[in-house]
């Protein structure tokens, strides 16, 4: 086949649609939509923690803010929490205070406040994030 075989191929192609001007386009087929497979394994509960654990997970009474763990009965505890972490930065090189370049803004940072406990005496612990 060459090119001009080609071309009058594709020719009659397009008279065979001109002589029936009054019939629409032919639609694409319409696909049923696909279904959904369900999972048949049946769910167990977790071996490492069990449902009464996991609430104490999640809400081990920690603060989420500075202003938080300022206004808890235990914020003694926080506060030298917070002074340990900050001397340890401070001791390990961690940064260095300097001045903040006109038109530069500093890093946004939080503290994150944590519960440790290690055989029912309690551990208060921060870092910065």
């Amino acid at each position: 086949m060459n090119i001009t075989d080609t071309q009058e191929a594709h020719d009659h192609d397009d008279d065979s649609n001109d002589e029936d001007g009054d019939e629409p386009p032919e639609q694409p087929p319409i696909l049923a939509e696909p279904q959904l497979r369900r999972s048949t394994r049946q769910t167990q509960p977790s071996s490492r923690y069990p449902s009464n654990d996991y609430v104490l997970l999640t809400n081990g009474g920690e603060p989420e803010t500075y202003e938080e763990a300022m206004s808890q009965e235990k914020c003694k505890e926080w506060y030298k929490a917070m002074q340990d972490e900050m001397t340890s930065l401070y001791e390990n090189h961690t940064f260095d205070l300097v001045k903040l370049p006109k038109g530069q803004k500093a890093l946004r940072n939080m503290w994150v406040f944590r519960l440790k406990s290690d055989m029912m005496v309690h551990h208060y612990g921060t870092r910065q994030h």
